[in-house]
């Protein structure tokens, strides 16, 4: 499976990205990408062969009332995702899975390549017999 997290776009629509061929699972939110994530993992025991990341989702959740003069709309973007990703990996002492990023947001698309970097990076230095 290859997830493709972006809360508008599909794949076919990055023409200017090397897009991987085949089908991709189209994700709109956070929400989503954790439970297609955890899904995977749960009947396959293992992550999506790559996942697509944009930065700036949908906001999708609020704290309070939306008239409340303390109504705070909180969005989740893919930096979040990838966030999660990783605490994902860590959890369950499993390796990172392959991931590019196709924002358009260039100081988001810089987050969350340089998380996952340093991520697969600190993984591939640790030894493997703890």
């Amino acid at each position: 499976m290859k997830i493709f997290l972006d809360d508008c776009r599909e794949p076919r629509q990055v023409k200017w990205m090397s897009m991987p061929l085949g089908p991709w699972k189209v994700v709109r939110n956070y929400e989503v990408f954790c439970r297609t994530v955890n899904g995977l993992y749960q009947r396959d025991g293992k992550l999506p062969q790559i996942i697509s990341f944009d930065h700036d989702l949908s906001v999708e959740d609020s704290i309070g009332f939306e008239n409340s003069p303390h109504y705070v709309a909180v969005e989740k973007t893919g930096h979040d995702c990838a966030k999660w990703l990783v605490d994902f990996c860590i959890d369950r002492d499993i390796k990172l899975c392959d991931f590019q990023c196709h924002s358009m947001n260039p100081a988001g698309k810089e987050n969350i390549l340089g998380l996952l970097e340093n991520f697969k990076r600190f993984q591939n230095e640790t030894p493997a017999d703890k």
